[in-house]
């Protein structure tokens, strides 16, 4: 506890500072290093996601962020930087690229596991794979 009677005003406010810096750097750590925000979890009400949908409707991208979205096709090129040189050359390689017939198989065997995963048909729990009932 701080004596209050010895201490002047500007060394008690000096020193609720630095026990609010403190404070804070302890919080904007824990959010760095994998602690989790204060309202992670909490469901929000009825009112609340109408609020925040009504002050997300009507934006919109602007014509050059279009653009730029098309062009980088950003979902499926995340990370990778590549010239169109390289990838042109990608591309007619992979066109006369010739898979074996095994190879097909395993892959359409795994898409179509994938997909029924997906839908529900399958679960995976524990790295077992069985129908659900």
């Amino acid at each position: 506890m701080l004596n209050l009677d010895i201490l002047t005003q500007e060394q008690i406010l000096c020193q609720i500072e630095s026990r609010f810096l403190e404070v804070a750097n302890l919080k904007g750590d824990l959010l760095k290093n994998g602690g989790q925000p204060w309202n992670k979890g909490i469901q929000c009400s009825e009112e609340t996601k109408n609020a925040i949908s009504l002050a997300n409707k009507g934006r919109h991208h602007t014509n050059e962020a279009k653009a730029k979205i098309s062009k980088n096709h950003a979902r499926f090129n995340k990370g990778k930087h590549l010239s169109e040189e390289v990838r042109a050359k990608i591309k007619e390689k992979r066109r006369l690229q010739i898979f074996s017939k095994e190879s097909l198989e395993k892959r359409s065997a795994s898409l179509k596991r994938a997909w029924a995963i997906r839908k529900g048909l399958l679960n995976e729990n524990n790295g077992c794979r069985h129908l659900v009932a």
